[in-house]
């Protein structure tokens, strides 16, 4: 009719026009309708491209962040002072190096690619959510932001479980590792019985914390899938109620129920996303516990160490203990020229184990005095002071190793490179 307004076009039409145009327009896609099967499978070729260079780059970076952590943690932890060692238990240190490091590498590798997902996702679909019909989308949306508080309040609840778990695995490593490590005293002893019982204690405690962790796991999942199933109803009926008022249509319809299941999905996973990047956490401050422990002392720069060391050692007024309470060592004094040879004989806990701990500088004196050729001893570097000891210790640790990696020293005279093809030997 003249002067009649022209209807406007709606937004999903104007999105499949411009399509359409793009692969070369309505007669040429009609009379060739394998070209838009074919720009579907460029489409999906394409992203499974993309998926798969994600993961790759994805899991290179989170290896090599763990490669790293793992040769910072193990070099700060040689470095410690002896006193830290004494008091930290090794199982749970083996935990934190190895359980924690993969923890926060799991969550490098997936959970970040899954946030940069989600809002990219979010970037994209909405605008066009927008485009096709304001109202849809923000009913769309209803339960968006409970369901991110939910998620928000789940963590805060949750976060201190997955310390307690870890824990709780830390004590039940710390056992398995002492009674691996005395296994033949435990069998000597006849004491089989008494470490599987010590042992239960642990374990059960760990079953109990980890049980108790899943179900609040489970009552977030069961709770969540009832909002996201409420958002995905409330959509559906305002969704039917508009078209029986003729204002939406079918087609509108369903790529709304698209979009939301794109977006819901990655909101729905939010849960466990937040949980793992709680574990993350909980890993990450756990290793930075270790690291924030301060290094041995380094020697004065001023001063200097002899070179080469002629073997003179005087001791004065010694005085040292290892709890600030009970002194292990009070007044000793002695002094041992180069060439002389010293034995110091003593009843369990007298000391003696503890004069040469402070000859390597394992441990300061409190008081006194100790000198190497006449250089204080606290003043010369641990690692040079190290060198140049040769130390039978009480308890000898067995080492695996090749036999050909050994230094000539090490080998009886005339006995050279690999005498067995291969051959292995434990040494102290």
């Amino acid at each position: 009719m003249p002067g009649a307004t022209p209807a406007k076009e709606a937004p999903e039409a104007v999105l499949s026009t411009v399509l359409i145009s793009w692969m070369g327009g309505a007669d040429l896609v009609r009379q060739h309708l394998w070209l838009p099967a074919l720009v579907m499978v460029g489409l999906t070729v394409l992203a499974g491209v993309f998926s798969y260079l994600k993961g790759r780059f994805a899991a290179q970076a989170s290896d090599g962040i763990a490669r790293r952590l793992k040769d910072r943690l193990y070099d700060h932890l040689q470095r410690l002072p002896t006193r830290y060692h004494d008091h930290a238990e090794t199982g749970d240190l083996i935990q934190r190096c190895t359980s924690d490091v993969e923890t926060l590498r799991m969550a490098l590798s997936t959970q970040v690619v899954d946030i940069s997902n989600a809002i990219l996702m979010l970037l994209t679909a909405v605008p066009v959510m927008l485009l096709l019909d304001g109202r849809m989308t923000a009913i769309s949306f209803v339960l968006v932001v409970p369901i991110v508080l939910f998620g928000y309040i789940y963590v805060g609840r949750v976060k201190h479980l997955f310390r307690e778990v870890d824990e709780a695995e830390g004590q039940v490593t710390r056992v398995v590792q002492e009674n691996l490590t005395g296994l033949r005293v435990v069998r000597a002893f006849g004491r089989q019985s008494f470490e599987i019982n010590k042992f239960a204690t642990p374990n059960q405690l760990y079953r109990d914390r980890s049980l108790r962790l899943l179900r609040l796991m489970a009552w977030y999942w069961s709770t969540s899938d009832l909002i996201v199933l409420i958002q995905q109803g409330i959509v559906l009926i305002a969704g039917a109620w508009f078209i029986s008022q003729g204002t939406l249509t079918v087609g509108t319809l369903f790529a709304f129920i698209m979009f939301l299941n794109m977006l819901l999905w990655p909101v729905r996973q939010m849960g466990r996303t937040l949980t793992d990047l709680g574990k993350a956490t909980v890993a990450l401050n756990r290793m930075g516990e270790i690291l924030s422990e301060a290094e041995e002392s380094k020697p004065d720069p001023a001063g200097g160490h002899p070179d080469p060391f002629q073997g003179g050692i005087e001791a004065r007024d010694l005085v040292f203990d290892h709890d600030g309470k009970s002194a292990a060592l009070n007044g000793i004094s002695f002094t041992v020229r180069p060439g002389e040879t010293l034995a110091i004989l003593g009843p369990s806990g007298s000391g003696k184990s503890t004069i040469m701990h402070l000859l390597l500088r394992l441990y300061d004196y409190r008081s006194g005095s100790i000198r190497l050729d006449g250089q204080e001893l606290t003043t010369l570097d641990r690692q040079w002071v190290r060198s140049q000891f040769s130390v039978v210790m009480q308890e000898l640790p067995l080492l695996q190793d090749d036999w050909g990696k050994h230094p000539p020293g090490t080998r009886r005279r005339g006995q050279g490179g690999d005498p067995g093809g291969g051959a292995t030997r434990r040494h102290p």
